[in-house]
């Protein structure tokens, strides 16, 4: 197994974990959005709720974004699929953008800490929301460098096969 494929694993395995972290999240939102829902019927509602859900679903989108990148899976259009390198353009300035988008969210985050903001209703913290936000962009631009590390060892796995050398466990 090339250095390359580890990385890329490794990198997938934390990926993978936030993206648990979201499920188990949006499980317990669901739960709580029925329960809510049947003490509303009752005349029992819980106080705040489509505040707290807000705040959840950033929880839930943000620490499952990762996956769309890992997996490849993202929105994109192929104009120029005869210049195979511009792929690896597109992915570096993915990889920018999301990186810097989730420098900036740590920043506000900072920003949101020090002023004290707080939802209007419940009163809750609005850092732990942003500093989410940042880290499922920068999340995004790992899963950038897996898709990056994924072609690379591809082309190098077929320049091998053309060669004639077989890897380790091929043969």
């Amino acid at each position: 197994m090339l250095l390359i494929d580890r990385i890329e694993a490794g990198i997938g395995k934390i990926i993978n974990a936030f993206a648990v972290i979201s499920t188990i999240t949006m499980v317990l939102m669901m739960a709580y959005v029925a329960v809510d829902a049947v003490m509303r019927n009752l005349n029992r509602s819980f106080v705040g709720s489509n505040e707290l859900i807000v705040n959840v679903v950033v929880v839930v989108i943000f620490l499952g974004i990762g996956q769309t990148s890992l997996k490849d899976t993202q929105i994109k259009i192929d104009v120029f699929k005869f210049l195979p390198w511009l792929d690896h353009v597109t992915l570096f300035f993915a990889f920018a953008i999301y990186v810097f988008s989730g420098i900036a969210a740590w920043n506000e985050a900072k920003l949101a800490f020090e002023m004290n903001l707080t939802s209007s209703f419940l009163g809750i913290a609005r850092w732990p929301f942003l500093f989410i936000t940042g880290a499922g962009l920068i999340l995004c631009g790992l899963g950038v460098v897996c898709v990056e590390l994924r072609y690379i060892s591809t082309r190098h796995k077929e320049k091998m096969k053309k060669r004639g050398v077989v890897a380790e466990g091929e043969a």
